[in-house]
């Protein structure tokens, strides 16, 4: 599962879906609102969990102004980021 940083800012702005800084994951992982880890299945059954950003991603939405922080650790869109990501 090959997907760009702007097909995660989708995936996140359609889903609701908060980006957490973890140790073993500081690009960024994606957890639901409630702090689950995003699992991803493709057509062929194959299963992505847990969904990290890919290096520059996270630096490229802050950036931006796309993410701004929610917590100490976790990362919800802007305004800005969510209607990107919904365009």
């Amino acid at each position: 599962m090959q997907m760009t940083s702007t097909d995660f800012l989708k995936l996140i702005a359609q889903n609701d879906f908060r980006i957490a800084l973890e140790d073993d994951a500081p690009n960024g992982r994606l957890k639901t609102k409630s702090g689950k880890n995003v699992r991803l299945q493709n057509r062929l059954g194959y299963v992505r969990c847990p969904v990290d950003l890919p290096a520059g991603a996270f630096d490229g939405y802050v950036k931006a102004d796309l993410i701004e922080q929610e917590t100490a650790r976790w990362y919800r869109l802007t305004k800005i980021g969510r209607a990107r990501g919904l365009s």
